[in-house]
C-alpha cells in the first residue's frame, strides 16, 4: 500500500464481495510455530470465527516451539508438520521435505500464512507440490524488523502467483514492505487486528460503566521480556516518579537482566514482574490499573493496545509509526499520549500528567474508550472471509 493512501489496497472490516456458495475447503492457518503471543491468539480465534461460517479450518505450524504449553483441556488445537526445529542444516532439510510432502498430502484450497518463515517457504514450494492452493500471506511486524536476509526474501515471497493477498495488520506494516506500484494495488490489504469474541465478552465485563478515574497511580503493561517491548525504558520511568507502581505481565529471555535493572535503581518495591499469567489474570489486572504503558521499539498491531482501549485505560505509547497508527481511531483522532522510545524523562511526565489531572486522566480514557469501539472481531473475520473467498474464486 503507497505511502498516505488511505483507500486504495485496503479491506475495510466488514466489505468485500459477498461469500461464494460453496466455501473453499480446507482453509489452513498457518503459522511458523505457535508459541504464546498475538499471532498464536490471533489464528486460534478465526479458526473459531471461520468455522462458525462454514469453513473447514485448521490450524497447522511448521514445528512445535519449546515454549508451546500443553493446552489445559487437553484439547490439542494444533497440528505441526514436524516435531521441533533443532538438526541444524540436515534439519532445515528435513523440514522443506516435510512441509513438501504435508502440501502434497493436505491440498489446501487456501493458506493464510504467518511469520517470516512461513511465509518464505510457502510460496515456492506450493508452486511445486499444490498448485491450486491460493495463499494469503500476512505481516504482523514491520520487515525492518526482520534479519537483511530474510527481509529481502519476504518482499520477493509476495510476488509469486501463488499469493493472492498480502495482507498487512497496519498502514505501517504494508509501508515497510516497500512493493512496487503495480503489486502493491493488485494485492496487498490492510485489516486491523480485533479480540476474540470470549475475550470481548470478558472485557466488557471488567471495562467500567461509566468515566473511568485514577485510583492510585498503577501502570500495567504486557508482552513478552525482549528488547522489542522496550520495558527497560519503562522502568527507568516508573524511577523517575515517586509512588507510581509497575505490573509487568509476561515472560521472555530479558527476565533477568529486568530484574537487575529494577533492583540497580531502587524499585523493587514499586516494579513488579509477574510472569506469563492465564488470559483470564492478565485482563483482571489490566482491568484494575490505572494506565497503559507500551513504549515498545516497534509492534505490528498490538492487541494488549486493543485490550486497554476496550478497558478504557488511558494510553501512553511509543512514537514510532505504527505505535502512532495504533492509536489513531478510524476518523483520525488521535487516542492516547505518545513518548520518544529511548526518553524515560518524558515517558515519566506523560504518566504523571495523567495521575496529576484528573481531567486529563478522564478526556484520554474516554479517547481510549473510543479506539476500543474501532475493532470488533465480527468484522475482522467477515474481512478475512472476503479475502479468502477472493483468493480461491478469483473474478
Amino acid at each position: 500500500m503507497a505511502e498516505g493512501d488511505t483507500e486504495k489496497g485496503m479491506t475495510h472490516p466488514g466489505t468485500g464481495p459477498s461469500a461464494a456458495p460453496a466455501r473453499p475447503s480446507p482453509v489452513i492457518l498457518f503459522a511458523t510455530h505457535a508459541a504464546p503471543g498475538g499471532i498464536r491468539e490471533l489464528w486460534e480465534s478465526l479458526e473459531e470465527g471461520l468455522a462458525a461460517r462454514g469453513y473447514d479450518a485448521r490450524l497447522w505450524a511448521l514445528y512445535r516451539h519449546e515454549q508451546e504449553e500443553a493446552p489445559a483441556d487437553g484439547r490439542e488445537r494444533w497440528s505441526h508438520v514436524v516435531p521441533h526445529s533443532r538438526g541444524g542444516p540436515w534439519g532445515a532439510a528435513r523440514r522443506i521435505a516435510a512441509l513438501a510432502a504435508w502440501l502434497r498430502r493436505t491440498r489446501p484450497a487456501v493458506i493464510l500464512s504467518a511469520m517470516p518463515l512461513a511465509n518464505i517457504m510457502l510460496a515456492p514450494l506450493v508452486r511445486l507440490f499444490s498448485p491450486a492452493t491460493r495463499i494469503i500471506e500476512t505481516h504482523h511486524t514491520p520487515l525492518g524488523t526482520y534479519h537483511p536476509l530474510l527481509r529481502r526474501l519476504a518482499r520477493a515471497s509476495g510476488r509469486a502467483p501463488q499469493v493472492a493477498t498480502i495482507l498487512c495488520v497496519s498502514r505501517a506494516v504494508a509501508r515497510s514492505l516497500d512493493l512496487p506500484p503495480a503489486l502493491d494495488t493488485a494485492k496487498c490489504r490492510v485489516v486491523p487486528n480485533a479480540m476474540a469474541p470470549g475475550v470481548e465478552a470478558q472485557l466488557a465485563a471488567l471495562a467500567p460503566a461509566g468515566p473511568r478515574s485514577a485510583s492510585g497511580g498503577l501502570v500495567c503493561a504486557v508482552g513478552r521480556l525482549t528488547e522489542q517491548k522496550n520495558f527497560p525504558a519503562l522502568i527507568r520511568a516508573a524511577a523517575l516518579v515517586p509512588g507510581l507502581r509497575v505490573e509487568i505481565i509476561g515472560g521472555g529471555p530479558d527476565e533477568a537482566a529486568l530484574a537487575a535493572l529494577i533492583d540497580e535503581l531502587g524499585v523493587a518495591d514499586r516494579v513488579s514482574l509477574l510472569g506469563q499469567l492465564p488470559r483470564a489474570q492478565t485482563l483482571a489486572r489490566l482491568a484494575r490499573a490505572d494506565i497503559f504503558v507500551q513504549v515498545s521499539r516497534w509492534e505490528g498491531h498490538s492487541l494488549a493496545l486493543i485490550e486497554a482501549a476496550k478497558l478504557a485505560l488511558p494510553l501512553v505509547v511509543s512514537d514510532v509509526p505504527v505505535q502512532v497508527e495504533g492509536i489513531t481511531a478510524r476518523d483520525g483522532t488521535r487516542c492516547g499520549l505518545i513518548a520518544a522510545v529511548d526518553n524515560p524523562a518524558e515517558i515519566a511526565e506523560r504518566i504523571s500528567m495523567l495521575i496529576d489531572s484528573p481531567d486529563h486522566y478522564r478526556h484520554w480514557s474516554a479517547l481510549s474508550r473510543k479506539l476500543g469501539g474501532d475493532h470488533g472481531f465480527d468484522a475482522l473475520c467477515d474481512s478475512y472471509a472476503a479475502l479468502i473467498e477472493q483468493a480461491a474464486f478469483p473474478s
